[in-house]
This record gives structure tokens, sequence and C-alpha cells, in this order.
């Protein structure tokens, strides 16, 4: 959490085959909605709920096979972006990003997620430039999220971030274009494939057409 100095730390490993486990989520929603919504009514509150919250000690263990330990249910609603930058500028950001947010108090609710992943030579992928570091960031859907998203993105950005595709950003094509040196080609073979734009919609128009 933004707001706490301490940080949840989730790994997975491989074990022996096993059962399901009884619970398909890794996280107690009941009093996190209770605190999300505490920050919706009194957003100033915020930064003292995370840091009690933490302090009160989140620990857990689950243990099956695989499709049904990497997913978790979320019935809480909130909006998400997601940038991947160079590996070496991971937690630089990260550092800038939290710093920023607390210096204004600025209410963001949910945990910031960290991650690491290897490189790949998809065309647009974010990873086709090496390992990245991912950072994904969340706001609780019943507050404010568009200009937080915003002011953060140009941090990312700033970095040599990347997005996730499916989730929130303001990119545009000249964006893309720059950030991605096989675009063209990939949008050469994306309208040969689909002259008509059968499979585009509103948002992807400004992206690909």
């Amino acid at each position: 959490f933004p707001h706490s100095d301490q940080v949840i730390l989730k790994t997975l490993d491989p074990c022996d085959p096993c059962d399901p486990p009884p619970s398909t989520t890794d996280m107690e929603e009941a009093t996190f909605r209770r605190i999300l919504d505490m920050s919706a009514r009194l957003p100033f509150l915020t930064p003292f709920l995370q840091r009690l919250m933490m302090k009160s000690g989140i620990s857990g263990r689950r243990r099956g096979p695989a499709h049904a330990i990497f997913p978790s249910d979320r019935t809480l609603r909130f909006e998400e972006m997601e940038y991947e930058m160079p590996r070496a500028a991971g937690l630089d950001t990260l550092d800038e990003v939290v710093r920023w947010i607390r210096k204004k108090r600025l209410p963001v609710t949910f945990p910031f997620e960290y991650r690491t992943v290897a490189a790949d030579d998809i065309w647009m992928s974010p990873m086709n430039a090496g390992p990245v570091a991912a950072i994904s960031m969340h706001q609780y859907a019943k507050m404010p999220w568009a200009a937080l998203f915003a002011d953060a993105e140009a941090i990312f950005r700033g970095a040599g971030g990347r997005p996730h595709w499916a989730k929130r950003h303001t990119l545009n094509r000249a964006d893309v274009a720059a950030l991605y040196p096989m675009a063209g080609r990939y949008t050469a073979v994306r309208r040969a494939a689909d002259p008509t734009g059968k499979f585009l919609n509103p948002h992807l128009e400004t992206l690909f057409a």
C-alpha cells in the first residue's frame, strides 16, 4: 500500500499434487471492502487506514493445483493501469510514484502490484525489448481515478514504460508507433487479415486502424 512502509510478499511454489483449496480467493474481502468504503466517504483517512491494516498483519497460505491457485476471485470493483518498464528502472519508478502519492496525500486505496517478467519477441508485447518490471496501480471504482492515472502514467512513460494493453492507458496511434518498432508491420497484417475492421472497436481504432 502506498501509505505504508510494509509490503505484502506473494510467492508461488511447486508442490505435490493435491485437491483444490476451499477458498477461491487469496484475501478476505469483507474487511477490505469496509475500509475502501470508508476511504470513499472520507478520503483523508486513507493513509491512516492503510497503516492500521498493515499493522494488523496480512498472511495466508493456500495449496492446490495451478488452475485453482493462480486466479483469485475478486468481487470488489476497481480500475487498473499497469505499465511495464525496463527491469533496471522498476524499483526506482515505483519509489517515485509512491513518493508522489505521499507528498500529495492522494487517496490511492489499493496496493501496488510489482513483479518481474521475462523478455519475449512478440511484435506488440511490452516485453519485446527485454525483461521488465511490471507495476500495477489500482483505484476503488467508487473513487475518482482518471486524473490520478494520467499523472502516474506520465511517471511511468518517463521511465521508458509501455502499458498493458488490456488495462487503462491513454496511448494514441502516434504513441504506439513511437514505442513499438514493429507497429507498422503489425497494422499492415491486421488490415490484411481484417480489411473491413470487423474486429475493431472504437478504442482499437484509435490505435491500430
